[in-house]
């Protein structure tokens, strides 16, 4: 059996199947893709069945309103069926509400197109899924192994201690990717499959065990995290929004309310944990960062003061030696000069008065180092305080992984009963 677009290879067209029962979409969906893709058509829900079995094609691109049966009813037989459920489907459709794609999400379509619509989005979306499936192959093996680890990690422990064990360890972590890796394999360890939305530092950040998330699916966890309401449940699909992430569980298990009870009342404290996690890694960035620009800022007064100061002192001496060098002269010229008493005393006063004037100058100028050296010692201690602030709260957080390390692996493992 063919796996979703990975067959393709240098000879053979992706093969495309198109479900419409408007022959004018047909054709112009036929026209937009025949030269790189291989076109097969059907004029009803029916014959798209028969068709896709028999031909078991690529990719499906399939009208959502149709005579007989629906585009819905089409995908939900499709995915019920081992030999057509890997087959991604696109939904065609000429309402674009959000109930609409709701119902084709959880129909199992890949993407939504709202007719009318470009042949050039038709074949970037084509191009992204193709991608997205050779990815998906790729990544299989990985998530496998991953989840078979974090299953053996979290083995023994009841269902709260899962919970404890995973708050605790959320402390661990300083990046947002760890954060929502941690996540993920917390939820694999009760079989659940998971998207996590996280909306931190101005991004909009999205993670699945699954490795890519589909573009409805980006969609419509985006416009759930928009409402008001806690939780949103739709089928068997739960989506649980906080402040900076939102958790969209996939396979909520309908058929054991026990179950569902249960996860209903602990995944919120999960997500509220991760939720708290994002605001402590944003503020801690946030005071590495002001403390950083602080440092910054600090030197850059103390570099402007200082030459400020030193100009200030240069200035005094060359005033006091401009003085000094003038009353020598007088010393010596005015004898010599042929002045009356009178005269004399005058210009002597005068002297007096300059010189008096230079130093109330340098007295002010003492009295301003004093000021400068004042401003100095208090932007020196605001300086050490914003430090002693951020390794206080280095020590604290690495105090809290200390706390947390039990034997030779640092890892403590909590089992209730």
């Amino acid at each position: 059996m063919k796996y979703g677009l990975a067959k393709m290879d240098a000879v053979t067209k992706l093969q495309i199947l198109i479900i419409d029962d408007d022959a004018v979409v047909r054709n112009y969906v036929s026209r937009a893709l025949k030269p790189a893709y291989s076109i097969v058509c059907a004029n009803n829900g029916e014959e798209g069945l028969l068709k896709a079995a028999d031909q078991n094609p690529d990719l499906i691109l399939l009208d959502v309103e149709m005579d007989g049966i629906n585009g819905y009813e089409v995908c939900d037989r499709l995915k019920s069926e081992s030999t057509t459920k890997n087959i991604p489907v696109i939904f065609m459709s000429s309402h674009g509400t959000l109930r609409k794609r709701m119902l084709g999400y959880e129909a199992g379509a890949m993407d939504y197109l709202v007719k009318p619509f470009d042949k050039d989005e038709l074949i970037a979306k084509l191009k992204v899924i193709g991608l997205a499936q050779v990815q998906q192959r790729d990544l299989e093996d990985k998530n496998q192994m991953a989840s078979q680890t974090a299953m053996q990690a979290m083995q023994g422990s009841s269902e709260l201690g899962r919970l404890i064990n995973f708050i605790d360890s959320t402390y661990t972590m300083k990046d947002f990717g760890s954060l929502a890796q941690c996540l993920l394999q917390a939820m694999g360890s009760f079989n659940l499959n998971c998207c996590v939305y996280m909306r931190a530092s101005g991004e909009e950040l999205f993670y699945s065990q699954e490795g890519d998330v589909k573009p409805l699916e980006k969609e419509l966890i985006v416009l759930l995290s928009k409402t008001d309401k806690r939780f949103q449940d739709f089928g068997c699909r739960t989506q649980i929004n906080y402040a900076n992430v939102s958790l969209l569980i996939k396979n909520m298990p309908l058929e054991d309310r026990d179950t569902y009870g249960r996860y209903k009342d602990m995944v919120p404290h999960i997500v509220c944990a991760v939720d708290t996690q994002i605001k402590n890694i944003i503020t801690h960035s946030t005071m590495a960062s002001q403390t950083e620009n602080l440092a910054v800022s600090f030197a850059l007064v103390n570099e402007t003061l200082s030459g400020l100061a030193e100009r200030l002192q240069e200035n005094e001496n060359t005033c006091l030696g401009v003085m000094r060098e003038m009353v020598e002269e007088l010393d010596q010229r005015v004898p010599g000069m042929g002045l009356e008493d009178d005269q004399e005393a005058y210009l002597m006063t005068l002297i007096d008065r300059a010189m008096s004037r230079v130093i109330d100058v340098m007295d002010d100028s003492g009295v301003l180092r004093s000021a400068y050296e004042g401003v100095m010692c208090h932007l020196k201690q605001i300086g050490d305080q914003q430090r002693s602030i951020a390794e206080d709260i280095r020590l604290l957080h690495e105090e809290k992984h200390e706390d947390r390390d039990g034997g030779e692996d640092g890892q403590v493992e909590i089992e209730l009963f």
